[in-house]
């Protein structure tokens, strides 16, 4: 139900309840202490209209509207530290719910504890991305420190930690340029995608076989060894990628017994090699 305006009497029989603090012909604002109530009860799982019924207030006068805002703001204030029961004045109390046995409290507040413990563990793992991603920016200016400039831009897909507000003032404070690719969208990464994945292609295969971490991890970085040292790619001109960013950087093909084979093939490639 929507009601856009209090009437007269409306209006007068708000003004009666201790639980309003002011009321309009458009606007109603309730108490601080109802709002802590009435967030006490949301949490204990009493719906919104029971609890605002319990305060002398039917909840036809407000409307499904104002309802749904009243809950909206009682959010708002909890999740800024409002309703923090760590300052006594703030205490929220626990409420006695009618018609609910003591086993099916219990059972509600043990599932809210196991919310509150994941949001814990989220919001740690948040901060771990935030204080990585900052990291990651100081190793740049470290190692290329010389020739950066405001003119860099550092590009990235949408991860959480390259959107936290941390990371991007990291990169303001820098000067820097921010750059995101669009949602789903993998093609500015495709080299690195491609990479990944005939990494698991190739070893998926003994990494589940393994069972500790070290081992992963040096089966991981022998075959980033081999890729990068002995895996030829017929795109980089027979080469390894090693090989061919030497070859990129000199304009000398490192391999000259395996030019016979090739020669054709670079030949025909309309890119000659880059001169240093």
């Amino acid at each position: 139900m929507i009601k856009a305006t209090f009437s007269e009497a409306d209006i007068k029989l708000l003004q009666e309840n201790e639980n309003v603090e002011l009321v309009t012909q458009e606007s109603i604002q309730f108490t601080l202490s109802f709002k802590k109530r009435l967030y006490a009860m949301k949490l204990q799982g009493i719906p919104l209209k029971t609890i605002i019924r319990e305060a002398g207030i039917d909840p036809r006068i407000l409307g499904d509207k104002r309802i749904e805002n009243l809950s909206y703001r009682v959010n708002k204030m909890a999740r800024k530290g409002v309703f923090d029961a760590r300052d006594s004045d703030n205490e929220l109390p626990v409420l006695p719910v009618k018609g609910r046995c003591l086993e099916e409290q219990v059972r509600e507040l043990t599932h809210q504890l196991a919310y509150a413990l994941q949001e814990i563990d989220f919001l740690k793992k948040l901060r771990m991305a935030d204080m990585e991603a900052q990291k990651q920016v100081d190793e740049l200016i470290r190692k290329h420190g010389v020739v950066i400039d405001d003119s860099l831009i550092v590009h990235s897909d949408q991860g959480c930690h390259y959107t936290s507000n941390a990371f991007i003032a990291k990169l303001r404070d820098e000067n820097f340029v921010q750059s995101m690719s669009r949602k789903g969208n993998c093609w500015d990464n495709a080299p690195q995608e491609s990479f990944f994945g005939h990494m698991k292609d190739e070893i998926s295969s003994f990494v589940v076989e393994q069972t500790s971490y070290e081992e992963v991890k040096a089966i991981v970085a022998d075959w980033i060894d081999y890729y990068n040292n002995d895996r030829y790619q017929w795109d980089l001109r027979t080469l390894s990628p090693s090989e061919f960013y030497q070859y990129l950087m000199s304009g000398i093909y490192p391999l000259q017994e395996r030019a016979r084979y090739s020669n054709g093939y670079i030949d025909s490639m309309e890119d000659g090699p880059i001169e240093s």
